[in-house]
């Protein structure tokens, strides 16, 4: 919840840690019961029911040498380094907690994060994909990148794994998650390659708009693609391409008891069964 609604500028010369989590429910008494069960005081602020601060030099010590510092104003925040070192499990509460705090409800079939310390933004991404939750970034308003989650099994891995304390964001994804029809989070048309293609291309007046709209905003049939970017010349191998518009129907994990590794030093992509492969180039091989 730091992560989310914590601030402090490394060059701020005041002992104190910031908190805006006024509009939290629940939120305050919580940061309460934690630093109190360590002799610590935690102050609201006069000013507003949003701020409360920590005075406290040994907290101040500890959150400068766990690399928490920064502020969402300058977008310096981000997940400390040895977030990474962590257990799966353990990355899945400071991410629990990160959403908490700075996650929006379900809405309309998405449930978005807004940052303005990119880095916060990339990194969960990359958390999420770990746990393999395709979840979509943009740039925003206010110089924020905006994280979203519009897959209903993305959704429901979400809520499954990660243990929310925030009740209502936690209700409000259950519920989108048994909503269908936008499945389309890792479609084409969300490659940026794609509309750079598109916005290079000479064509008619009016021509990039409807393309832009039938390519699969608007549209996210097969057909509907296909027929849009091959007014593209230069995006006419991808539409000629019988992989690229197959839709995915279900996923299923499977298990092997053994994977092999073949390798051929200086030919690591290799044809099976009418199949272009490659192996993982280990300089090392099995036989």
């Amino acid at each position: 919840m730091w992560i989310a609604e914590g601030g402090k500028d490394p060059q701020a010369k005041s002992k104190a840690l910031a908190f805006s989590i006024g509009g939290l429910d629940g939120a305050p008494r919580l940061l309460q019961r934690y630093f109190t069960a360590f002799g610590v005081s935690v102050h609201k602020s006069p000013a507003n029911d949003f701020d409360y601060c920590v005075s406290s030099s040994v907290a101040y010590e500890v959150f400068r040498r766990l690399g928490l510092f920064g502020t969402a104003k300058a977008g310096s925040k981000r997940f400390p380094s040895w977030f990474w070192r962590l257990s799966q499990r353990q990355r899945r509460i400071i991410v629990a907690g990160l959403w908490d705090g700075d996650g929006s409800v379900a809405w309309k079939g998405e449930a978005p994060i807004h940052q303005k310390s990119h880095a916060i933004i990339r990194d969960l991404y990359h958390c999420l994909l770990l746990d393999g939750m395709f979840s979509t970034i943009k740039a925003t308003a206010h110089c924020q990148l905006r994280l979203a989650l519009s897959r209903s099994t993305d959704m429901t891995r979400f809520v499954s794994l990660y243990p929310l304390w925030h009740a209502a964001k936690r209700q409000s994804l259950i519920r989108a998650r048994s909503v269908r029809g936008r499945e389309k989070t890792t479609g084409l048309w969300k490659f940026a390659g794609i509309w750079d293609a598109v916005s290079a291309a000479e064509l008619a007046p009016g021509q990039k708009t409807k393309i832009y709209n039938s390519g699969g905003r608007y549209d996210n049939s097969v057909r509907a693609q296909r027929t849009a970017f091959a007014k593209v010349p230069s995006l006419q191998p991808l539409v000629d391409c019988k992989l690229a518009f197959l839709r995915v129907t279900a996923i299923e994990q499977v298990q092997q008891d053994f994977m092999y590794d073949v390798q051929v030093e200086g030919a690591e992509n290799f044809v099976a069964n009418g199949l272009l492969a490659h192996n993982t180039n280990a300089r090392r091989q099995f036989s």
